[in-house]
């Protein structure tokens, strides 16, 4: 009864460890500059504060694409949370965050026009 118990988590255990590893060594493997932040770090910082180039961020090539804190994050709070467990308490902290942004974050994601078509 226990080992069957503690065969998710190890498992889960197992899988994130491995795309963790491996997602550094892959970007190690070719060539990124690992004393850069991540992908998701450098726009995480410039979401926060405005500073930088979103564009230079996404599209350079020299920020590495690596599994990393932000996407552990969500991996074991949100995605678990609302798969799993079918818990729905998170979604009023996701609309905020995924709808109030201002004018320059528009401007810095659709460019001039700030046109967004589906």
């Amino acid at each position: 009864r226990i080992p069957t118990m503690l065969l998710l988590p190890i498992a889960w255990g197992i899988m994130i460890f491995g795309a963790y590893s491996a997602s550094w060594e892959d970007a190690e493997a070719r060539g990124y500059d690992m004393s850069l932040p991540s992908v998701r770090e450098a726009a995480e910082a410039y979401i926060e504060t405005g500073k930088g180039d979103l564009q230079d961020i996404l599209e350079s090539g020299k920020y590495r694409p690596t599994f990393g804190k932000f996407e552990m994050n969500y991996l074991l709070n949100d995605l678990v949370s609302h798969t799993l467990l079918h818990l729905d308490s998170h979604n009023h902290m996701n609309i905020p965050i995924g709808y109030n942004k201002g004018n320059d974050w528009f401007l810095a994601t659709l460019g001039t026009p700030m046109v967004y078509t589906s």
